[in-house]
């Protein structure tokens, strides 16, 4: 219980130092709907709205979320995610994460860039190397300094393009080039998607998954010793467990919703969200304790320690939500149940 009372105190905290920053004149973490920085700003900035446009310099990491985001100006080095993402200025290295991603001919890369996108369109210049993780790319009026590697459906090379290091292409790509495009060498590679992973990769992967559990596991365990034992009280109640995880699996998305289409609920929106994935992503091991604690109670009447439930009933849960056919399921249960687990532990333990 005290663990999802720190979770809560530390969304709170957040939430009303968001606020506040936003009464400064020149506030380095903005949320809004709409966002447009027509200011210099020297530091790490966070800027998340619905239309997000930066047309003043910033020095300093930038982590920039919106729907639709410009950026128009200087800045140093840029995290940026959104469904349409425009760059007209100058970042000196960025990581972009978009469905439409265009680079204008106004573009400068001052070194690297790498793109994770549906549809990528570049122009403008690049000074060091590129990497590219797309449906369709295109590459237009660009010149690039150093290498491009791209791994894509569909790719177009067309006349203005200028690259004076490699371009690499994953083999199974349509790929058009223009005969007059200026590109000092060209070669295929087989991209890791379509190679057939072997049984020792296989099995190493699923390892290296199963230990990442228990470390967070172990991780819980030590800073909050008492969380995971609340868990124990809810052996009898699995069906109703479910029925409280399914009503928060709708709602929450929902509040979020709601929070982001609100005037002043972006920025809570954002750290709720996080918190579901959270809560997703280790809902195994909320009911694989909640399993292992059955099992070890049931068979092994002796030694029952914390750990050894944790570590029983994660690797079982896990190892069965990777079985064909019933895997899924399994997952979709274990996900309602830790949903419950959490409702209960926010509304109605009290102690």
């Amino acid at each position: 219980m005290k663990f999802l009372k720190t979770i809560v105190i530390v969304v709170i905290s957040l939430f009303i130092g968001v606020n506040n920053v936003l009464a400064e004149e020149n506030p380095k973490t903005i949320f809004d709907e709409n966002v447009l920085i027509d200011y210099d700003i020297i530091g790490s900035t966070v800027v998340g709205g619905y239309n997000v446009s930066i047309n003043n310099k910033i020095e300093g990491s930038s982590l920039i979320l919106g729907n639709s985001v410009s950026l128009n100006s200087n800045i140093e080095y840029a995290l940026v995610t959104g469904q349409d993402i425009t760059i007209n200025g100058k970042i000196k290295d960025g990581l972009i994460l978009g469905n439409n991603v265009v680079l204008n001919e106004s573009s400068n890369i001052e070194r690297d860039i790498i793109i994770y996108a549906n549809n990528v369109e570049i122009s403008g210049l690049i000074n060091r190397n590129v990497t590219i993780y797309a449906e369709n790319v295109k590459i237009d009026s660009v010149q690039i300094a150093g290498d491009i590697k791209i791994d894509a459906s569909k790719i177009e090379v067309t006349d203005n393009a200028v690259i004076m290091g490699n371009l690499s292409y994953n083999e199974n790509a349509n790929f058009v080039k223009s005969e007059i495009a200026s590109i000092n060498s060209i070669q295929k590679y087989i991209s890791d998607k379509d190679k057939e992973p072997s049984f020792i990769d296989t099995i190493g992967t699923h390892i290296i998954k199963i230990v990442e559990l228990l470390v967070i596991f172990v991780a819980i365990l030590l800073i909050f010793p008492k969380f995971l034992t609340n868990i124990e009280k809810n052996k009898d109640s699995i069906v109703k467990n479910m029925g409280y995880g399914l009503i928060m699996l709708i709602t929450i998305p929902i509040l979020v919703l709601i929070l982001i289409i609100s005037k002043f609920g972006f920025a809570l929106s954002i750290i709720v969200l996080l918190l579901y994935l959270i809560c997703i992503y280790i809902s195994t091991i909320f009911s694989g304790y909640l399993l292992g604690s059955i099992i070890v109670d049931k068979y092994l009447k002796k030694n029952k320690t914390t750990y050894l439930k944790g570590f029983i009933g994660i690797i079982i849960i896990y190892i069965l939500t990777k079985l064909p056919y019933i895997g899924l399921p399994i997952y979709f249960i274990s996900l309602l149940n830790s949903g419950g687990i959490i409702f209960n532990m926010l509304f109605k333990n009290k102690k």
